[in-house]
């Protein structure tokens, strides 16, 4: 656009004529600097009973998802109940945005509900619940375009404002969507939810009052009642109060989403650094990184020969590594932010003393990463795997793609480090979920040891996994080593007396029964190990 002043016509009466209003900006839209923001208005428009159905369905699902997760477990319950919340979400706010990225999170929500049913790790089941919590609220980020700038701070912003922010504090606006509603002109109508709630409350003090008479005055009725279960009354309550709650919450947040006032993108802000301040802080660092190296060369790298520095063993060359290299790039991380985040900029770009040095910090970071991954590698060759040891090497497989990402954003400053840190989270947790960590250090563990690679077995780190271990466990039952041997027997047994429950007869005999299996938390991992328990009963416990 050319600098061209602007011309204003005067009337007559000398008066300048009143400037035209700020145009709305729609959501998503750049912001020019100086140009007054004005949100869009929201032009949400939904049926009445849209509403309440949704708050029941939420309210049903929630209370499904906690009965299943208190009193079953992971499993089949909870994984469809928390994709079916997500799919009633959207649903329920139309068609939205269609972006890659929220297509992406919200199927993975769907795909960490199945792992809920293949995986046999509680761990990561676990950590699949709370992701998905992360994703769902992205999700709804992204299809209400609820982004109000770019940047890590903006987005962790906006990520509070949309998961915490519209539903505890949009639980006023969505309690009152339950009790009101409008009518053809607009005007606010009260629902006929508020008697329905308010009978039901009326009800219970009579009801109190009720049952003890009925029961002392029938011993039918008071049979139908000593034959109730009140673990299972007190379950249905307690999951009922937290399902109602959550359902609550999550209808406050959906009610609030779309009538709510639209974010508004901050105006530019000039701030920064001197350029020099940051160069010569960084110069520093950057110079005793360099003398780091050159002294301890052959300490880092020896691990890519397969070589130990003298007085080190194995198990103190790896470990001490994996710290270092956390210490270092956590703080090489937090630089680099900084310095982005922080410095002055000319012309839109960091200069390039900042650049080369925020660079040389992401190189080191790598060479670090690189050499604990290796380090890592040459302790699971000498000792097996373990737990920890696989999911120490998923995470400085993550630390590895941020730092390439924050490398590459020093030259484009578009490139979507946030984004690729939660696509890169997601895929790592649902590879490690569905391919069982249990399994791989079993399989891995008992393969080796059988084929002669390791010259024993650590039973303790087996008997300590979960049913992914089973079938591994049963290949060690008639070990030529007897103390494998027993130790795998015994462990078999103690998972196959968990299967059965016990009891006395009416003749004082003691009996015993196989426990159903609950379909609330069913899982592939956990059926497979139940079935290989009960077809080898007699070779675990021989009559």
């Amino acid at each position: 656009m050319n600098d061209v002043p602007e011309v204003v016509s005067v009337p007559a009466g000398g008066a300048a004529a009143p400037a035209a209003p700020a145009a709305p900006i729609a959501p998503g839209a750049p912001i020019a600097p100086g140009v007054p923001v004005t949100p869009a208005a929201p032009s949400y428009k939904t049926s009445q009973g849209r509403d309440l159905v949704l708050a029941l369905a939420l309210m049903v699902l929630g209370t499904l998802f906690f009965d299943c997760l208190l009193w079953a477990g992971p499993g089949l319950g909870v994984g469809l109940s928390q994709a079916a919340m997500l799919v009633v979400s959207r649903l329920y706010l139309g068609k939205g945005r269609g972006r890659v990225y929220a297509l992406f999170c919200g199927l993975s929500v769907l795909v960490l509900g199945a792992m809920q049913v293949f995986s046999g790790d509680q761990t990561l089941q676990l950590l699949g619940i709370l992701w998905s919590v992360v994703l769902s609220t992205v999700t709804l980020e992204e299809i209400m375009a609820l982004r109000t700038g770019r940047g890590l701070l903006a987005s962790l912003r906006d990520f509070f404002v949309t998961g915490f922010g519209r539903s505890f504090g949009g639980m006023g606006r969505g309690c009152r969507g339950l009790f009101t509603k409008t009518d053809a002109q607009g005007k606010p109508v009260k629902r006929r939810t508020g008697s329905v709630f308010l009978g039901l409350a009326l009800a219970l003090p009579v009801l109190l009052v009720v049952l003890p008479l009925l029961i002392s005055s029938d011993a039918a009725f008071e049979g139908l009642v000593n034959r109730l279960d009140l673990d299972t009354v007190g379950e249905v309550l307690v999951a009922m109060g937290l399902g109602v709650g959550l359902g609550l919450v999550l209808f406050s947040q959906l009610f609030s989403l779309p009538r709510g006032p639209m974010p508004q993108r901050p105006a530019p802000s000039i701030r920064g650094v001197e350029p020099l301040l940051a160069a010569s802080f960084l110069g520093v660092i950057s110079l005793v990184y360099v003398l780091y190296l050159l002294s301890q060369f052959a300490y880092f790298f020896s691990a890519f020969r397969g070589l130990l520095p003298k007085g080190f063993t194995v198990a103190q060359y790896a470990r001490r590594g994996f710290f270092e290299m956390c210490a270092i790039v956590a703080i090489n991380l937090g630089l680099v932010v900084a310095a982005v985040w922080l410095c002055r900029r000319k012309e839109g770009k960091l200069p390039g003393v900042i650049r080369a040095m925020t660079l040389f910090l992401v190189l080191f970071s790598l060479a670090l990463v690189a050499t604990a991954l290796s380090k890592m590698g040459l302790y699971i060759h000498s000792f097996g795997l373990t737990r920890l040891r696989i999911l120490t090497s998923a995470f400085m497989v993550f630390l590895a793609v941020v730092l390439v990402c924050v490398g590459l954003r020093m030259f484009a400053s578009r490139v979507p480090c946030l984004r690729v840190a939660v696509v890169t989270a997601t895929l790592l947790l649902m590879g490690l979920g569905f391919a069982n960590v249990d399994r791989l250090v079993a399989s891995y563990n008992v393969g080796a040891y059988r084929s002669g690679r390791l010259d024993s077995i650590d039973m303790e780190t087996i008997v300590f996994l979960g049913d992914a271990a089973v079938p591994y466990l049963d290949q060690l039952l008639d070990d030529p080593d007897p103390k494998v041997a027993r130790t795998a027997r015994e462990e078999m047994e103690g998972r196959l007396n968990v299967l059965y429950e016990y009891y006395t007869d009416e003749n004082g005999k003691e009996c015993a029964r196989l426990k159903p299996e609950d379909l609330r938390s069913f899982n592939l991992i956990s059926h497979q190990a139940r079935e290989c328990l009960l077809a080898d009963r007699a070779r675990i416990k021989p009559e």
